[in-house]
């Protein structure tokens, strides 16, 4: 190759490189004293001035590309972090953690964000920054203390090691401002099915996996959670996912579980005392947060869904295992049994459960008195409040008896009798 094509080619490779980045490159060549040593190599070979005029643009032209890969590399997005409160941001790193550009994903984000700009700083020092804006700004407190950190990656163990680095920096942050935090962690794997939820909701796409990973292990549905809060999500989330969890999630906005178990107690009026084998979990239900409320008295099961802001009954469900037999009891008279209505009926779905004015206990005499039977007559009772409708269920001599009671006029709306088999 002639060194006028030499030339020209170095030429087009130099005129093709940004300004700001061929100015660095030529920097960073001449403190790798790239071009001294070619230069001095060249004069050492002078009777092979034409083939050096030539290595020494070939060689240009190598370093010229080296460096510029590098440059190149290094904006390049190795991996993405979320980080939810409820403000959402996302973080875009290169290979060496150093920050390419801070995203706000709403408009609480944008607040916390505000003047600052993390371009070309260190991951550690963005996340240090946003983390303690949080908490100026109210968002981190001890009523809301769980962080969201989700890592979009191609490399699971970068994943991983990026997971662990910022739990403990925000975990030191939280304790400098004098905070308990909870803090959650995940990698997202399926980044084109979450990415397409999170445009849907308008959501942070590590929001959007947290919410399907409490959808796959329980009853929800995703819209219903999507308004939550990360704290009310980790609320949830305990004991039903395996996302990685470090200290406990705030209740302090909440009538805490001694007095939810109170209430429930309460409503069922059995003796304190007496009661074992406690369980307690959060959940959502009919647009509230509630404590999920499990006892046992004797081998009868107990269980409450009290609103866990206010104390209130949402839903209820006993199931009676004792079976008290008394041996002079009359036998069970076979009861007539009529048609069965075709089709149960059902409240509206956007019936709230108000006004309840009748017990369970009374639920079930009204059962049974139309039934015709006392207690000591039936075995496997059960009953369930929902959506102000007390449904009844036992058996007795045979047969299998469902009352759906109005829990506010104790009138029956529906009832069924069928051989038990």
């Amino acid at each position: 190759m002639k060194n006028k094509q030499v030339e020209e080619r170095l030429f087009e490779a130099i005129k093709h490189t940004q300004s700001d980045q061929l100015e660095k490159i030529m920097l960073d060549a001449k403190e790798a004293q790239v071009l001294p040593k070619v230069v001095e190599e060249t004069k050492q070979k002078k009777h092979y001035f034409g083939w050096g005029l030539a290595g020494l643009a070939a060689i240009m032209v190598f370093a010229l590309s080296f460096f510029l890969f590098q440059n190149l590399q290094q904006q390049n997005v190795d991996a993405t972090i979320y980080l939810d409160v409820n403000p959402s941001v996302e973080i875009q790193v290169n290979q060496k953690d150093k920050v390419l550009d801070v995203i706000p994903v709403n408009e609480d984000g944008r607040i916390i964000i505000g003047d600052m700009n993390f371009k070309n700083s260190d991951l550690n020092v963005t996340v240090n920054a946003l983390i303690g804006s949080m908490v100026r700004n109210g968002y981190l407190s001890e009523l809301k203390n769980s962080v969201l950190i989700s890592v979009d990656t191609n490399d699971k163990s970068r994943a991983e090691v990026l997971e662990n680095k910022l739990t403990r920096e925000i975990d030191g942050v939280l304790q400098e401002s004098a905070l308990q935090g909870a803090i959650l962690s995940q990698a997202i794997d399926d980044a084109a099915a979450i990415q397409e939820k999170a445009n849907t909701y308008h959501i942070s796409n590590g929001k959007a996996k947290l919410i399907e990973e409490i959808t796959n292990n329980t009853y929800h549905e995703f819209e219903d959670l999507v308004d939550l809060s990360i704290n009310d999500l980790n609320l949830i989330a305990k004991n039903k996912t395996n996302i990685h969890s470090q200290g406990e999630a705030s209740q302090t906005g909440y009538i805490g579980e001694e007095a939810a178990l109170t209430s429930a107690i309460n409503y069922f009026n059995v003796n304190r005392n007496e009661v074992t084998m406690k369980e307690m979990d959060f959940d959502y239900e009919n647009g509230v947060m509630v404590y999920e409320v499990e006892f046992y008295v004797g081998n009868n099961k107990y269980e409450a869904d009290v609103n866990a802001s206010t104390g209130a009954i949402v839903k209820t469900d006993v199931e009676m295992n004792d079976r008290k037999q008394n041996n002079n009891q009359a036998p069970v008279v076979a009861p007539t049994i009529q048609p069965t209505p075709t089709q149960k009926p059902r409240p509206s779905n956007n019936q709230t459960q108000t006004n309840v004015t009748i017990t369970m206990d009374g639920a079930i005499d009204i059962a049974l008195n139309h039934a015709g039977l006392a207690r000591n007559n039936i075995y496997d009772l059960d009953a369930e409040l929902e959506r102000n409708v007390y449904e009844v269920s036992f058996k007795a001599g045979g047969y299998e008896y469902d009352y759906d009671i109005d829990a506010t006029t104790g009138e029956i709306r529906y009832h069924k009798v069928e051989y038990d088999d």
